[in-house]
């Protein structure tokens, strides 16, 4: 047997039907069926997921200006280098000190 705490009670049940002989697959239908469902909800978390929003905020223009240089030095438009900047602060990739 699996260790419970790494497995839900779903698994851990099929584990005991494996070792039983009990268990049997999923016709092709059912199969088709999940597969559809599980394709479709991929499709609609990608789609959330990639959906950008607009953002207005005010800056002081010397932030602006530092923005820019920092941009520049790194290659990008600074619009593309502050979003840049805020996907990394919020996926944790990045941490202000």
């Amino acid at each position: 047997m699996k260790d419970n705490k790494l497995y839900t009670h779903e698994e851990l049940a099929m584990f005991r039907e494996i070792e039983n002989g009990d268990y049997t697959s999923m016709s092709d239908a059912e199969f088709a069926a999940r597969k559809q469902q599980h394709t479709q909800a991929a499709r609609n978390t990608i789609q959330a997921k990639s959906r950008k929003k607009s953002l207005n905020i005010r800056l002081y223009g010397e932030d602006i200006e530092r923005v820019k240089a920092q941009a520049m030095r790194e290659g990008l438009p600074y619009q593309t280098y502050l979003s840049s900047m805020i996907h990394k602060i919020a996926t944790g990739q990045y941490r202000a000190v």
